[in-house]
């Protein structure tokens, strides 16, 4: 298995984002809106999936002018957008495009990473990784990649003081980077230190995700009323984590328990 794959089977819960626009147009096609949109209405995901697939034509189409775009979605036949709601998709095509693009770079970087491992370059691999992340410390999913690298070569408290070093260098990602240290530290087994982790982001910013891995090592440890008590507090926090949790492989002993099964449901 490649590392790319490798990657990927390690950030599974994230949802993956676009990373190619090349289909987009043979696949959109023209809708005449007759009625103006409510907010309930304009927020349904299939509408503003129409929509975003019909500005990102139009984007392409008007050699990538956002401003062209607003006015193609304003003269729609029959559109009775609001501005705010031309606001509100014209933003989220210029999102959408700023995460496609960090997605091809970083399937880019992949590909030279695992060029280097395959000629056993381990080193230069870590260098490479570390060099473009300093370069763009807003894409979180390199020190992902960086700490994999890192463990082909470095001690386990190597890794720990090389999270320091970039909370140092990018004081901005520093919670961020103390979440994946976290999962650096569960990945080993480290379990308490892992759950002091999570706890003290919790109280800097209450997370979701904190108490969800939390109550994921709590079932690894065989503390299974504890993983509840913290299970519940994630979807408190948020309920979407549910179906995650119905299907995540590290939480699959508990599947069947009618505890669980409550909880999920």
């Amino acid at each position: 298995m490649g590392l790319f794959d490798f990657f990927k089977k390690k950030t599974q819960r994230e949802k993956p984002k676009p990373s190619t626009r090349q289909t987009v147009k043979s696949t959109v096609k023209k809708t005449i809106i007759k009625q103006t949109y409510s907010e309930q209405e304009f927020k349904s995901l299939q509408l503003q999936k129409e929509m975003m697939a019909f500005a990102l034509w139009k984007y392409e189409e008007h050699n990538q002018n956002y401003d062209k775009v607003r006015a193609e979605i304003s003269k729609m036949e029959g559109s009775k957008f609001t501005a705010e709601q031309v606001d509100f998709l014209v933003e989220s095509l210029r999102v959408w495009n700023i995460r496609a693009e960090e997605k091809e770079r970083f399937d880019a970087t992949v590909q030279q990473v695992q060029g280097l491992l395959n000629e056993g370059k381990v080193k230069p691999a870590f260098q490479l990784i570390y060099d473009i992340y300093l370069e763009n410390k807003a894409h979180i999913n390199l020190v992902g990649l960086l700490v994999q690298v890192a463990d082909m070569f470095m001690e386990e408290t190597a890794i720990l003081e090389l999270f320091d070093e970039l909370k140092t260098k990018n004081p901005d990602e520093k919670y961020n980077l103390e979440y994946r240290k976290a999962l650096f530290l569960k990945d080993k087994k480290a379990y308490v230190e892992a759950i002091l982790t999570f706890v003290s982001l919790n109280k800097e910013h209450n997370f979701a995700w904190n108490h969800y891995q939390i109550a994921i090592i709590e079932n690894l440890r065989g503390n299974k009323e504890s993983c509840f008590k913290y299970l519940e507090q994630t979807f408190e926090l948020d309920p979407t984590l549910k179906a995650d949790a119905r299907q995540f492989s590290e939480l699959q002993n508990l599947w069947k328990e009618e505890g669980f099964i409550k909880l999920t449901t």
